[in-house]
């Protein structure tokens, strides 16, 4: 069962689970990826169960249709940066609209 916050969107659940990585499935609505605290603190605290960081690879919209997006961190013996990937995932783009070409014959 899923609890709907008052602002539509659904908390971070797993979406796939291992003792090297973890995904989180939730909502945003936003036109780049939102990575949210709830999330990487589920993520620090699964990483330390296997005495290892958790280190941010990167998230996206599961389709172009949905406001829902996946999230994954690897757990490594290592904290590196997740400064790069958020910084680079964050740059909006210039436009939602992409020019097309229409051939007539």
């Amino acid at each position: 069962m899923s609890v709907v916050r008052s602002d539509g969107r659904l908390p971070p659940v797993e979406d796939y689970v291992s003792e090297n990585t973890i995904s989180f499935r939730y909502t945003a609505w936003d036109s780049v990826p939102t990575l949210t605290a709830e999330a990487i603190d589920k993520a620090i605290r699964h990483c330390a169960r296997f005495e290892k960081f958790a280190n941010y690879k990167g998230g996206g919209a599961v389709n172009m249709w949905s406001p829902e997006e996946i999230h994954t961190f690897t757990c490594d013996e290592q904290k590196i940066d997740d400064g790069a990937v958020i910084a680079g995932q964050s740059r909006r783009p210039n436009s939602h609209y992409t020019s097309t070409t229409v051939v007539t014959y």
